[in-house]
């Protein structure tokens, strides 16, 4: 008589097996607790309604709410965020990552969907709070989002959210500044200051700074 041998698993197999199991939910708890805390921008499609293109602008700040105030510089620089800060050893205006930002820039230009995430902090230090958060979305039509100084625990705070929804990005960088705004037209500096400065409302709110460094 012949008896069929049972088939063992090995304990190491069944560790392994466990050990991959406990990593994918880890995992995946990290990327939707991520996703919750407003780490990572919403998709284009998901800021819109899908049937009238509405922009959800409530769901932008959400995600922008949802940033941890613990989040500071060090943070916003090894998450990619774009980040506007001041170094005050030299009193220069710096920009980290910026090359997030010509990707944005290029891909809207090439008539891409696209998104980035723009910060400012007070200083370069690894400490140094989020002061101002700029979530920007290009959907093949026009440039929109929210910018967001309402951040708890700093010297701002003071500002309701400001939705944006402008046709254009203008890019100047010279010599002395760098700057990047949005308006309806595509201006040159002049035009750009112009408008900036002018008693006519219109002409004012035509134009929106995103941010301005002195080099």
């Amino acid at each position: 008589m012949h008896l069929k041998k049972k088939n063992h698993i090995h304990p190491l197999v069944i560790a392994a097996l466990l050990l991959t199991i406990v990593l994918g939910v880890t995992l995946a708890y990290q990327f939707y607790k991520e996703r919750e805390t407003g780490y990572t921008l919403l998709s284009v499609r998901d800021c819109q309604n899908a049937l009238s293109g509405e922009i959800n602008y409530d769901a932008i700040q959400k995600r922008i709410s949802n940033i941890p105030f613990s989040v500071c510089y060090a943070d916003a620089v090894s998450n990619g965020y774009v980040v506007l800060a001041r170094d005050p050893a030299t009193y220069k205006d710096l920009i980290v990552n910026r090359e997030a930002l010509k990707n944005f820039i290029a891909a809207a230009d090439s008539g891409m969907e696209s998104s980035v995430r723009i910060v400012t902090c007070n200083t370069n230090r690894e400490d140094s709070p989020i002061i101002n958060v700029i979530d920007l979305y290009y959907n093949r039509e026009y440039y929109f989002g929210v910018m967001d100084d309402n951040r708890v625990g700093t010297a701002n705070g003071t500002h309701e959210p400001q939705t944006l929804k402008f046709k254009k990005l203008n890019e100047f960088d010279t010599v002395q500044s760098y700057i990047v705004c949005l308006s309806d037209d595509t201006l040159t500096e002049k035009e750009y200051w112009g408008r900036m400065v002018s008693s006519d409302l219109n002409k004012f709110l035509s134009v929106k700074l995103l941010f301005s460094l002195k080099k």
